[in-house]
C-alpha cells in the first residue's frame, strides 16, 4: 500500500521540510517562494547557516530571505 502524508512522523526533520514546501511553497509571489527557500536552506545548513550566507555574499551577491506568507 502506498504511503500517504499522514504516514510520516511530524517530528521527522525531512517531513517538516516537505510539509513547509507543500504548505507554503504554493503561495503566490516570488518573495514568498524565496522565504520558503530560505527556510529550507536554514534547516539543511543548521548552525552553519550564517557562515554559508557569509560565504555566498563574499562576491557581492545578496541573499534574499523573502517575506513570510
Amino acid at each position: 500500500m502506498a504511503k500517504t502524508l499522514t504516514d510520516f512522523e511530524e517530528s521527522n526533520a525531512n517531513w517538516r521540510t516537505c510539509y513547509l514546501i507543500l504548505g507554503q511553497g504554493a503561495v503566490d509571489g516570488a518573495h514568498h517562494k524565496q522565504w520558503v527557500l530560505d527556510r529550507v536552506l536554514r534547516r539543511l545548513a543548521g548552525a552553519d547557516y550564517p557562515l554559508l550566507i557569509e560565504q555566498y555574499e563574499q562576491d557581492g551577491s545578496k541573499w534574499d530571505t523573502g517575506i513570510a506568507p
